[in-house]
């Protein structure tokens, strides 16, 4: 997408800048502020709109425009492209010690000659505060520039070129260029020396020492394609993002579920005392309960809620007593099918002479009672229904029937 980056225009101007020191001029002023333009009726003004290919956009600042002093980067004695250049650049052209002594940006203008010649320029602008270079093909007299994909542009180092210059390039036609590069070597010198010089002297507050330079300023394209790249990438970003949390939350969910499946199992957690899910015990685990006759014991008419159970008295209890206390005992006797299983004789923690549901007394000897494991008993009619259709809990005291590890339950979207 950023491929697609184009210049609106490159617009060049003639700027009068004061010859002050660098103290005078302070560093990180604004512009504006300390130049002027000369009024383009008596001075160079050009401005370009077609024709303009970009070869590199590095570091091109999206919504804003590239601007700097035009000049002619300075290459070392040694290099041999001085003497190819020279035919092409004004001997007076405007150099980086032509320009004012400040750290304003620069933007650098020369022709594209040999693939050698033509990085060592770029690598001399590299050395300045340049943010941008614009190229031009010499002695072509073209009006159109090659477009950015043709042999000519091409160094020879599959565009290695473009990673190592952090600065936009740009090529404009062979005639634009080169008037251009005449107009640079014509605003060089002294304020004097500059075409119509004496006039733009002539104007209140300039000093012949000042600086009449040219200044250019590259407008980048608002391309509307753009925010919709950006917003595609935002917008990809919180799929990524809100994909990795819900993933998350999915994982941290599974594990919990394992945990709980695990407790569930081990017999830890009480689905029903815990609001989570009702349980109904199976009919052949309701069977296996232990069924009985109730039955009292002879003593009952001579036992009362006073009487003290020997099975709690203290041994100085009994020998206060006028007569020995026979304990209340509730025997239970089993029916004939379970009497391999259950012993012949219980004794009932519980004194429960009714049922918790009907309300209706035990008969001694004819009643037939179904105990739950925390030892309540109810009549079987009773019971039975109520385990298989409502609940595993004993209406008394909800303590379980059933065990939960023996009982597996499906807890997948029991929320924990």
């Amino acid at each position: 997408m950023w491929d697609k980056m184009s210049v609106d225009e490159i617009s060049t101007m003639v700027l009068l800048f004061p010859h002050e020191e660098p103290d005078a001029v302070a560093k990180g002023s604004s512009l504006h502020r300390v130049a002027k333009q000369v009024s383009p009726s008596f001075s160079y003004a050009d401005k370009l709109t077609d024709e303009i290919v970009n070869l590199s956009i590095r570091n091109v600042p999206y919504g804003r425009a590239i601007n700097g002093f035009l000049y002619v980067p300075d290459l070392s004695n040694e290099n041999n492209c001085i003497d190819i250049a020279e035919p092409h650049i004004p001997a007076n052209a405007t150099r980086r010690a032509s320009l004012p002594p400040s750290d304003y940006t620069l933007i650098a203008v020369a022709p594209w000659l040999s693939a050698k010649c033509t990085l060592s320029l770029m690598k001399a602008a590299s050395m300045s505060p340049t943010r941008g270079f614009i190229f031009y093909l010499p002695n072509g007299g073209l009006e159109k520039s090659p477009s950015s994909s043709s042999i000519v542009w091409d160094l020879g180092d599959n565009e290695a070129w473009k990673d190592t210059f952090q600065f936009p390039v740009y090529a404009i036609p062979s005639i634009t260029g080169a008037q251009l590069m005449t107009q640079l070597g014509l605003y060089s010198g002294n304020v004097t020396d500059v075409p119509h010089g004496y006039e733009i002297a002539g104007t209140i507050g300039t000093d012949p020492r000042d600086y009449v330079r040219l200044y250019t300023e590259i407008k980048i394209s608002s391309d509307n394609r753009l925010p919709r790249f950006w917003a595609l990438q935002i917008f990809t970003m919180l799929i990524v993002v809100s994909g990795g949390v819900t993933l998350l939350i999915y994982l941290m969910q599974i594990s919990h579920q394992k945990s709980f499946r695990r407790k569930i199992k081990n017999g830890k957690v009480n689905l029903e005392a815990s609001r989570i899910k009702d349980l109904c015990v199976p009919a052949s685990y309701i069977q296996k309960l232990t069924l009985f006759t109730y039955n009292l014991g002879k003593k009952e008419a001579q036992s009362s809620t006073k009487s003290i159970p020997t099975s709690i008295a203290s041994p100085k209890d009994k020998e206060s007593l006028p007569h020995p206390i026979q304990p209340l005992v509730y025997v239970i006797t089993t029916m004939n099918h379970r009497s391999e299983s259950f012993p012949y004789k219980r004794f009932l923690p519980h004194h429960q002479p009714i049922c918790a549901f009907c309300f209706g007394a035990f008969r001694s000897g004819i009643s037939q009672v179904r105990e739950l494991p925390c030892h309540h008993i109810f009549h079987p009619t009773c019971i039975d229904s109520y385990l298989s259709s409502c609940s595993s809990l004993c209406p008394i005291c909800k303590q379980s029937v059933i065990s939960l590890a023996s009982y597996q339950i499906e807890a997948a979207n029991v929320n924990v």
